[in-house]
């Protein structure tokens, strides 16, 4: 369903561009910020590898059973996730709400600034999806190292998107539905 969704909405955007050379290039400029964007995602992922993981020592240290060391961690590992998504709404879940409404919104936003829309339809902000992204990135980190269920893969897409929404909103010449697709894919 997830994939769905996002095939649809990536379609629907990608049926509104005509092809252009340039846009080659474009595509390999978001290429290479993709790889520096995983390298940073697998840099926090260690960061917050390490953390935990001497947190965990730590409080074992502490403690007779290991039992009070695993659950500690994760009652610590849920506030830090559940205050950041308390703060930031896109980065609740697995990303299938906050992708799916960072695309309508950013293409919203591209609407209004093309003059083709008025001002008052919803619109996603570049900040927003900066700091969602990189909020995403640090709870991907915590959840995976505090032993939440869940994986890695739809967190990671909803980073692409992120990132892809927030270049398309930077870069008014590259369509929407190019670096949406490009960063979601790339990363």
């Amino acid at each position: 369903y997830i994939c769905f969704i996002l095939y649809y909405t990536i379609l629907q955007l990608a049926l509104q561009w005509d092809y252009s050379n340039v846009q080659l290039v474009y595509a390999i400029v978001i290429g290479i910020i993709s790889a520096g964007i995983c390298l940073l995602i697998v840099i926090v992922m260690g960061i917050t590898r390490q953390i935990f993981n001497r947190l965990k020592d730590r409080i074992h240290q502490r403690s007779s059973t290991t039992i009070p060391g695993t659950i500690l961690v994760n009652i610590i590992g849920g506030m830090i996730v559940g205050s950041i998504s308390w703060v930031l709404p896109l980065t609740i879940g697995d990303g299938n709400m906050g992708t799916s409404a960072a695309i309508r919104l950013t293409f919203n936003q591209r609407q209004v600034m093309n003059g083709n829309a008025d001002d008052t339809v919803q619109h996603m902000t570049a900040n927003l999806l900066i700091n969602s992204a990189f909020a995403k990135m640090f709870t991907l980190g915590v959840s995976l190292n505090c032993g939440f269920a869940g994986g890695f893969v739809f967190p990671i897409i909803s980073i692409g998107t992120f990132f892809g929404c927030t270049a398309a909103l930077y870069q008014p010449t590259i369509p929407t539905g190019l670096c949406v697709s490009c960063f979601m894919a790339a990363v």
